[in-house]
């Protein structure tokens, strides 16, 4: 079973085969865009939803960002762990009416497929799932899987690829990403034969940076694209992400100038297959250190990513900017945007950032906290918005403080879905109605201005034809969408009178006999709730 220590923050898990590696995050699969010259708009009150609590027998001790099916609503996760001995770890679908389905078990009674999978998954085109696991296959080292959808409603398990050499790489702990080709992108923490500085032990290495190609001769072809050598990197745990140009993007937990990470890009070559550029290499102590989780890019080059450890604090973490420099091209300049104190705001944090349109990082920190009562607490998810007030240019939200019995230390970043929902995992913690507590799978739904409006704008598009003529929902709308932009531009006198136009007219509709009251009030309500909202912000 997975032991932590629980004193302090956690730093090391115990697998059961007796090797020891610091613990790391699952991450999501691509970075937001962030709209130029927009004013964030500060969040509201969340509200907390625990929506399955694992008891072993159905998977224990998640550390995998989460992925929907827009379609369905279904959600698809890992765990790491199991009820019995011989369990190493699920896959699972939770259904939007809170209904959890085992995909695939992972168990050392059949090995060949697989054990221990730390990272999240990536959907296709065609809802095909691909995970990895760090240990197993069919050599031990890991593996990369595949989950296709049958006509009886459930999933086909293969394994596409399973490391051996060690030079092909070895304990893949991150998510995969795919490209419009179907390409598959991950990291493996070791192996690829580069000097033995990273290990003394076989398969020798610092990891790797792979690369996954469909085939019409075989199944998969696989590219090694990079190998870490120590003063480049060493230890890739996070995901990468992929640029329109192609370059790769990502982090190494150790390496660097002063062993405490690296910020990396990839680029193919004319001369070589990819080159590895050192954007930032992390000094340690004030400047951060260990980055776990991979980082997000937004539409003008900027990186954004967490450090476990450093920051002012010395060893509770931070949150960091990588930025192109204006000055020298081809350089990059590293700005703190928050240092974690250990108090309300968390500690820790080893999950991957999400970005909104309106330039809010959201995250998890893994420990710390402080809860209603002032004792300390196990993790919490946040908020950071950019604002013109504080020194670094941004201000932190506390969303949602764990306490044990609805989870506890959240590993893993968040997911968000259309409507501004956040949705997460903890390792430990929950209320299963039998068996231990092993974590937990959550919903924070985040009410601001942007997400009352879009769940607005919905709302009407739903009652088109019935009871609304088309021209009402037209002109409903549009209201909505000039609130919306506008929003996003932080003009909010504009956005207000925008709403109180949209409630005017559904006044009037109500006068006509066109809504009912109840069916005015389902929208008026909301409206002057994003109102109210605005007016605070003003």
């Amino acid at each position: 079973m997975i032991s932590t220590a629980m004193t302090g923050w956690l730093r090391i898990r115990s697998n059961r085969d007796g090797t020891y590696w610091t613990v790391r995050s699952a991450l999501v699969m691509a970075s937001a865009a962030l709209l130029l010259g927009v004013v964030a708009a500060p969040r509201a009150q969340a509200q907390f939803s625990l929506l399955h609590s694992f008891s072993g027998a159905d998977g224990a001790n998640p550390q995998s960002v989460l992925i929907m099916n827009p379609s369905t609503g279904n959600l698809y996760g890992t765990t790491t762990n199991g009820t019995t001995g011989t369990v190493y770890g699920t896959v699972f679908q939770l259904s939007s009416s809170g209904s959890l389905t085992s995909l695939e078990s992972f168990s050392t009674t059949d090995s060949s497929a697989g054990l221990t999978p730390f990272a999240g998954l990536v959907m296709d085109s065609s809802g095909d799932l691909y995970g990895t696991t760090a240990y197993g296959g069919a050599y031990g080292r890991g593996s990369v899987f595949e989950l296709t959808p049958n006509s009886a409603g459930g999933y086909n398990y293969q394994v596409v690829y399973s490391f051996g050499s060690g030079q092909d790489g070895a304990t893949p702990s991150s998510s995969l990403i795919i490209d419009g080709s179907g390409n598959l992108y991950g990291t493996t923490v070791s192996g690829g034969n580069t000097p033995s500085a990273c290990s003394s032990t076989i398969p020798a290495g610092c990891g790797t940076v792979f690369m996954l190609s469909p085939s019409s001769s075989a199944p998969w072809l696989k590219s090694t694209l990079y190998a870490f050598s120590s003063t480049d990197g060493q230890n890739p745990t996070g995901s990468l992400i992929l640029d329109s140009a192609g370059n790769l993007y990502g982090t190494t937990e150790y390496g660097g100038r002063s062993q405490a990470g690296t910020v990396f890009m990839l680029t193919k070559s004319t001369s070589a297959p990819w080159v590895q550029t050192q954007m930032y290499t992390f000094a340690g102590s004030t400047d951060g250190a260990n980055p776990y989780a991979g980082v997000i890019r937004d539409s003008s080059g900027n990186l954004y990513g967490t450090t476990v450890y450093g920051g002012s604090n010395a060893s509770l973490g931070s949150v960091f900017e990588i930025s192109p420099s204006s000055q020298v091209p081809g350089t990059w300049t590293k700005a703190t945007l928050w240092a974690f104190t250990g108090g309300a705001d968390g500690a820790n944090p080893y999950g991957v950032l999400i970005l909104d349109p309106a330039g809010n990082l959201d995250g998890t920190t893994t420990n710390s906290g402080v809860t209603s009562t002032g004792a300390s607490a196990a993790g919490t998810v946040f908020s950071l918005s950019p604002t013109s007030s504080a020194p670094t240019g941004y201000s932190l939200t506390t969303l949602h403080t764990f306490s044990g019995a609805d989870g506890a230390n959240p590993y893993a970043g968040l997911f968000r879905d259309s409507l501004g929902n956040l949705y997460g995992t903890t390792l430990n913690g929950g209320s299963p109605a039998s068996g231990p507590a092993s974590g937990t799978v959550f919903k924070i739904a985040v009410q601001s201005p942007q997400t009352i409006i879009q769940g607005l704008i919905n709302s009407v598009n739903g009652m088109s034809g019935n009871p609304l003529n088309s021209g009402g929902v037209t002109s409903l709308v549009q209201h909505l969408q000039h609130a919306y932009r506008l929003v996003y531009q932080g003009n909010y006198s504009g956005a207000i009178i925008k709403l109180q136009a949209f409630i005017s007219e559904v006044q009037g509709l109500e006068t006509a006999g066109t809504l009912t009251v109840d069916q005015a009030n389902a929208l008026i309500n909301p409206a002057q709730t994003a109102i109210n909202l605005l007016t605070a912000m003003l």
